[in-house]
């Protein structure tokens, strides 16, 4: 991880991201890229998108001496750039090497709609890097726990490469989290087989793993509930279907998942992994 960018509108939900993407800095050494996007007309109301771009830098500017106060080893960079705001801030990390994306699931409107439904999403879904998310009002901290949801689609076991490395940077334990909707005698067996080979893939790397298993719940709420209870707390989840809206290992219910959540949730798209892709169970 080298560099983090993160997309900012001047809300203090958008500041979630940045105290979030420091933390993540901290650990990294990475530079922090805020990236500011102004509408692709001429004007902004009744100002200039050159006076709305000085104000943008004037603002970045006040966040930046901030943060150097806090810490003075921060490593600042920010960017105006002009288009639509999930397209720039796609373009900007993948320009940007080793990169990922930190955003808050909340923006300047004040509605989940503005963050989730629209932004947040669609930048998951066109990003092949890592990305971030933070709710308003969480607290960041330092990871100590990786909660890894999984069940038995090959999507919600692909993002275990990506996790590894990060737990094994910060020292941190994974949680395997077996989660069964409709459970049956035979997805129990599959899901099983499939805990077991996730527990053996990060003990061989020296992860301490926990393992448990929840059925007949909301899936989403009892990820959450789960990931509560744990201390520097980060949910991992998979997308699907570049340039498209994505679907998370709890497929319909990823939108809820990113604006209910009030631990960051992590979000890596789904890569082809040999491994794991000939992984079969009996049945």
């Amino acid at each position: 991880m080298k560099t983090i960018v993160v997309p900012v509108d001047f809300s203090e939900e958008s500041y979630d991201g940045i105290q979030l993407a420091v933390v993540l800095s901290k650990k990294f050494e990475a530079e922090i890229q805020m990236v500011y996007v102004q509408p692709a007309q001429q004007t902004f109301g009744h100002v200039t998108l050159e006076s709305e771009k000085r104000q943008a830098e004037e603002s970045f500017m006040d966040i930046a001496n901030r943060l150097q106060a806090e810490d003075p080893w921060v490593k600042l960079k920010w960017i105006v750039k002009r288009g639509k705001v999930y397209k720039e801030i796609v373009g900007q990390a993948d320009a940007s090497p080793d990169s990922v994306i930190v955003t808050s699931t909340h923006g300047a409107s004040g509605f989940e709609e503005f963050f989730v439904g629209s932004n947040a999403l669609k930048i998951i879904a066109n990003t092949q890097v890592p990305v971030f998310t933070i709710r308003h009002g969480v607290k960041p901290a330092a990871i100590k726990n990786l909660v890894f949801p999984m069940d038995v689609s090959l999507a919600s076991r692909q993002k275990s490469g990506y996790v590894a490395k990060l737990a094994a940077a910060y020292n941190a334990t994974v949680h395997l989290l077996g989660l069964l909707e409709s459970p049956s005698d035979d997805l129990r067996q599959k899901l099983a087989a499939y805990m077991e080979q996730m527990n053996s893939f990060f003990k061989e790397r020296h992860i301490p793993v926990v393992q448990s298993s929840l059925e007949d719940v909301d899936l989403v709420d009892a990820t959450i509930a789960y990931a509560q209870k744990l201390e520097g707390a980060m949910i991992s989840v998979s997308s699907m279907n570049r340039r498209s809206l994505p679907l998370l290992m709890i497929g319909g219910n990823s939108q809820r998942l990113l604006s209910k959540s009030n631990v960051p949730v992590l979000c890596l798209a789904s890569t082809a992994d040999p491994i794991l892709g000939g992984f079969r169970t009996n049945g």
